[in-house]
């Protein structure tokens, strides 16, 4: 029904339609390994292919599916979900997750016996279009994000108003779409806000345009897996102020590539950015020669696509097929 997200009934729908799939497909047999997203809806399909064809999976987890991990959205599910969230972690051949936190969250779920199935795995990044110098004098911000409660986008709009203080020539784009839209676009208005412009929820490509005409991302989440819209912005080069959600103090170098914020404090928020306004952007920052080698070596994609292929490979060769 949305764009920015799915519900339990069309992900029930899909994992349904899935094992069917599997089980009148026997040519599926031919793969040596899986490699599924999420305990739900993905996990019951890996595991119809681990019983019918023997093929090992590896369970790849983005967060949410991992009790307790964000309780505050997600008790009711994990409550219901507990026990086959369990089963499938366990059944697989390795977990992957993509935050040091989602770590621990996970090794406590599934016992600490269990613990060395349990991979961290960074999501990666371009570095190829990576801008190493701040130009300019009017400040260009941009939030990118699904519009929804978790995003805490209202304070990111307050941080927004409470710049305006500082007496400095900026300007904002958000892009992105969610059930928050409307109150966000409500909330401009009534308070006068006229240096922001709403996009809405635009194309990868536009994401990456957009990027490259900003100096500042900025994120207030209360609660991330790793953060896309973080890792595309410092592969361009753009500067972060975010909060501590998961992920995001392995990504921000304090003071070099971003900011680390408290959760909900947007005065905070308001004064990096100012910060940054001052001290890198007028002076025209430029990054440490050797940063852009940190950031390559730890999260560019042809390193995680190798991790993720060496993984695989200790996967076909601890847990070769047998067909039940």
């Amino acid at each position: 029904k949305y764009s920015f997200q799915s519900n339990p009934l069309e992900m029930a729908s899909w994992m349904w339609k899935a094992i069917q799939y599997v089980k009148q497909h026997p040519e599926l047999a031919i793969n040596d390994v899986c490699l599924t997203n999420f305990s739900f809806p993905g996990g019951p399909v890996a595991y119809t292919l681990k019983k019918k064809y023997g093929i090992p999976y590896i369970l790849l987890s983005h967060a949410h599916d991992i009790p307790w991990y964000y309780p505050r959205k997600m008790f009711f599910w994990h409550l219901l979900l507990y026990f086959p969230i369990k089963f499938f972690c366990l059944q697989s051949a390795y977990n992957v997750v993509v935050a040091d936190e989602m770590k621990a969250t996970i090794d406590q779920f599934i016992g600490k016996k269990h613990a060395l199935k349990n991979n961290v795995i960074y999501n990666g990044l371009h570095v190829e279009h990576f801008n190493t110098k701040f130009s300019g004098d009017k400040l260009r911000i941009i939030f990118i994000g699904r519009l929804v409660a978790q995003k805490s986008p209202f304070v990111f709009l307050n941080a927004v108003k409470a710049l305006q203080a500082y007496d400095i020539p900026f300007e904002v784009v958000v892009l992105g779409d969610g059930e928050l839209r409307d109150k966000m676009e409500e909330w401009i208005l009534l308070n006068g806000i006229s240096n922001i412009e709403m996009k809405g929820k635009v194309s990868h490509l536009e994401v990456y345009h957009e990027l490259h005409h900003a100096h500042l991302l900025i994120s207030t989440s209360q609660n991330e897996g790793m953060s896309m819209a973080i890792l595309e912005a410092i592969s361009t080069g753009v500067y972060v102020i975010a909060t501590p959600a998961s992920g995001n103090e392995s990504l921000i170098e304090e003071n070099v590539s971003g900011h680390i914020v408290p959760h909900g404090d947007y005065k905070a928020v308001a004064q990096k950015a100012y910060q940054f306004y001052t001290e890198k952007l007028l002076p025209q920052y430029e990054y440490p020669a050797d940063y852009l080698q940190r950031v390559e070596l730890k999260f560019a994609w042809k390193n995680i696509a190798l991790q993720y292929a060496d993984l695989m490979h200790q996967c076909v060769a601890k847990y070769p097929k047998k067909i039940s």
